[in-house]
């Protein structure tokens, strides 16, 4: 092969990485990685497709599973981590924050909040709205903030996923909170950051806080965040 063909004169390619092209058999190396829709559809589609460049053999398993099961399945051994939220942390679990999103009201073209600057809570109780289902940690968020407001608000759908609820927004159903991770720039939608009343969300990798990762593994979170491991 030409010289500069070889893995080692591609500046992409770390240490790890040539001993993974070079040692590794496309039996032998996997991945298996829980992750929550919002993860699989908005950060993780990107990150898939150069590691899969980089690394061709290195079979990827998603597995569709958040929360409470996604703790459960990295203390199992089942997958190597997790990528998401994660809201409160055990002992046991190593969580680290890689993105920040801010929360954003989402409303049809033309709605009537479109036009104020300044939207109020008060503002936005006065309209029905399309939210995730109450276990998710969406709902919740948004349901204390409005309590701690002694704010009365009425939903008018419960939707599981932001696809979804993107679209019933934009047919006039109602309107949404949800976080910027979910905003590609192709909706049919006006959107108002809500940093004053909401917190940002966060997602980032959980793992073991005990336990060795493979090197697939390693190499795949380094794409997420190149100095995670430098850092811990």
């Amino acid at each position: 092969a030409p010289l500069l063909a070889h893995p080692r004169f591609d500046p992409w390619y770390t240490l790890p990485t040539l001993f993974t092209s070079l040692h590794l058999s496309e039996e032998s190396t996997k991945i298996n990685m829980d992750a929550g829709d919002t993860s699989i559809l908005y950060l993780l589609p990107n990150i898939v497709e150069t590691f899969k460049k980089r690394y061709p053999n290195v079979h990827i398993r998603l597995h569709n599973v958040s929360g409470k099961s996604g703790v459960d399945a990295i203390r199992n051994g089942d997958v190597d981590f997790a990528v998401g939220p994660m809201l409160e942390v055990p002992a046991d679990i190593l969580y680290k924050k890689v993105y920040r999103f801010v929360p954003v009201l989402i409303m049809p073209f033309g709605h009537p909040l479109a036009s104020v600057d300044d939207i109020s809570l008060n503002d936005i109780v006065q309209y029905d709205l399309i939210l995730p289902p109450k276990h998710l940690n969406t709902w919740r968020i948004v349901d204390d903030v409005l309590q701690k407001h002694k704010l009365n608000y009425k939903t008018s759908l419960e939707a599981w996923s932001w696809e979804i609820i993107k679209k019933y927004v934009e047919l006039g159903i109602g309107i949404s909170i949800v976080t910027s991770v979910a905003l590609t720039g192709n909706e049919q939608l006006s959107a108002k950051a809500l940093s004053k009343y909401f917190p940002d969300y966060y997602y980032g990798v959980t793992m073991k806080r005990k336990g060795a990762l493979s090197l697939p593994a390693k190499n795949f979170i380094e794409l997420i965040d190149p100095s995670f491991f430098s850092r811990h």
